[in-house]
């Protein structure tokens, strides 16, 4: 079982009655390459740059070499339709004398994606290989993409009458999926309470590794409106990358209702009649006689 000392020159010799002789040997004992660090996992917001670093010792020296999904990756290719360039940056350490056992041959690379994309999601294995063997270390990249709305809806003024429920839906597309929360008139909706209800569900197939993004759906019902219910309700969607927001504008309207019936009245002939009436309701009712 040879260990990496076992390397050096070896002397065969050979001796009888008449004198000797000799024959040197080198002896080079290779190391399989072994990695000593590298990026676990890494996750980036759409756009930034990704960066990956894996360091390796073997004897000789090892190569190391990038793939993405078993798919080995050089320097400046674009690894999707449309992507921005890759940048590989390979080093040495040590001086890595083959024949001296106590060098030290170490090997590092630097793996850059520039300008992320959604389909930069991957698998990305660090490999390291030379003469005597390989080994590689896997990590997984993960594109997180802000949520934005979609199919945002052309008329996003709402107007009810009580006590009928309104019903508001938001529809926004992420990755990872967006959770939701409500906001009326700028103040945090509270959910415990019978007034309202929300429901939130994934509406699309959602991978981490897919090129697409993740569409979620979010539904606030507002039960046994009354006109203070009126006002700016706002939808926000949120993930690891950020936030984006859409906002609906209710009036809940309201019949007119007396609050205030003329009075029976009797009065001598010829004499001045005064009557009052007052209504409410949303919009302000207009208030008309008829006899």
């Amino acid at each position: 079982n040879s260990v990496a000392s076992d390397s050096g020159v070896y002397t065969c010799v050979a001796t009888n009655e008449a004198g000797s002789d000799m024959a040197m040997f080198q002896l080079t004992i290779y190391i399989i390459p072994s990695i000593i660090s590298a990026t676990v996992n890494n996750s980036v917001t759409l756009g930034n740059d990704a960066n990956f670093t894996c360091t390796a010792t073997g004897k000789p020296r090892a190569v190391i070499n990038w793939l993405r999904n078993n798919i080995t990756l050089r320097s400046d290719n674009s690894i999707s339709n449309g992507g921005d360039p890759i940048i590989i940056t390979n080093s040495i350490m040590g001086d890595c004398s083959i024949s001296d056992p106590a060098s030290e041959c170490g090997s590092s690379s630097t793996l850059e994606i520039l300008n992320s994309v959604a389909s930069d999601s991957g698998v990305y294995t660090c490999e390291a290989t030379n003469e005597a063997g390989s080994d590689a270390t896997f990590s997984i990249l993960i594109i997180n993409i802000i949520p934005s709305f979609k199919d945002l809806p052309l008329n996003r003024n709402h107007t009810i009458i009580s006590p009928d429920t309104a019903s508001l839906t938001c529809s926004a597309s992420a990755k990872p999926a967006a959770s939701f929360y409500w906001m009326r008139n700028q103040t945090l909706l509270q959910y415990n309470i019978s007034k309202y209800s929300v429901n939130a569900s994934v509406v699309a197939n959602c991978s981490v590794f897919a090129n697409g993004q993740c569409v979620s759906s979010s539904a606030l019902e507002i039960f046994i409106s009354v006109a203070s219910d009126s006002g700016v309700y706002t939808c926000v969607a949120t993930n690891e990358a950020g936030s984006d927001m859409i906002a609906f504008h209710l009036t809940v309207q309201v019949s007119p209702f007396v609050t205030r019936p003329p009075k029976n009245q009797t009065v001598w002939t010829s004499s001045n009649v005064s009557m009052h009436c007052a209504a409410a309701g949303n919009p302000r009712p207009h208030i008309s006689w008829l006899r």
